[in-house]
């Protein structure tokens, strides 16, 4: 059996290495990653030049599937979210000639602070220039899906996300806020999901349907709660103090097309899952 192949854009970033590790240690994938950090096992891509990006597909052969895990985040420099829209449009165009699926990341900032209980046929309502930048960023060609979500996970090169902020805050005092709540998925519970949509033809499935789903098999969780988790299950000593923040978060991702008993498949606990990320880490 020949096997897919798959190329990860983004392969050393929080999301991108855990979904590039996850696909390489099954045998049933030919998978290929890029780094905008020169690297030798990954072809070299900065998304600021999304032309070279040709050079690497042809030099891969024909790649079955792309899943793009580049993206500048919140709390990156604003005059780069112009990445989180470009890149995807140009992976767009280039579906024309080299015939591959692309699976793109988007995020549940594409909803209100206050948007409560949402799913895919919800009004987006982006109210900050991340948010609009993903927004614009979301495909909708027929070769193309997006997924909603927002994602914790493990970042040892670029130290980002809560997981890193909380070893960074270890044996300190921090705030946890109350009334700002959190549904997502862990990186390896959207690798595995990746891995869901290329198997058996559900790609092709879900797309007949929507160019678009929400992942959540997590929450929602106050981000209170979820600190705790994550320090306990994670043996990271740090004093988490109850706070309230400023703006109050009551949005919740939610999906008309994945039901309560097909995302308890992938971990609904968000401390098993946690410890689940941890483990796979490790190996």
């Amino acid at each position: 059996m020949i096997n897919k192949k798959i190329l990860v854009l983004g392969a050393t970033g929080m999301l991108g290495r855990c979904v590039y590790k996850y696909f390489s240690k099954n045998g049933f994938y030919s998978v290929f990653g890029t780094s905008r950090v020169k690297n030798k096992s990954f072809y070299f891509f900065d998304a600021k030049e999304i032309d070279s990006l040709e050079n690497i597909l042809g030099q891969t052969g024909q790649v079955e599937y792309i899943i793009n895990c580049i993206g500048i985040l919140k709390s990156g420099p604003s005059e780069n979210f112009s990445i989180n829209y470009l890149l995807p449009k140009q992976l767009e165009k280039l579906q024309k000639k080299y015939k591959f699926r692309l699976i793109h990341i988007s995020t549940d900032d594409v909803f209100g602070a206050h948007s409560g209980k949402v799913n895919e046929k919800s009004t987006p309502s982006p109210n900050n220039p991340y948010a609009l930048s993903k927004l614009k960023g979301e495909v909708t060609s027929k070769f193309s899906i997006n997924i909603r979500t927002s994602i914790i996970g493990f970042d040892p090169r670029e130290k980002k996300g809560l997981i890193e902020w909380l070893i960074k805050n270890k044996n300190k005092n921090i705030q946890g806020y109350t009334n700002q709540n959190w549904s997502g998925s862990t990186t390896l519970q959207f690798a595995r999901f990746c891995e869901y949509l290329i198997k058996n033809n559900h790609f092709e499935k879900t797309r007949s349907k929507t160019n678009r789903v929400h992942f959540s098999p997590l929450g929602p969780i106050t981000k209170y709660k979820l600190l705790k988790l994550i320090s306990e299950k994670l043996n990271i000593k740090v004093n988490i103090n109850k706070f309230e923040a400023e703006e109050k978060i009551n949005r919740n991702l939610s999906s008309i097309y994945f039901d309560k008993k097909f995302l308890q498949s992938y971990i609904s606990d968000t401390g098993k899952a946690i410890i689940a990320l941890k483990e796979f880490e490790e190996k």
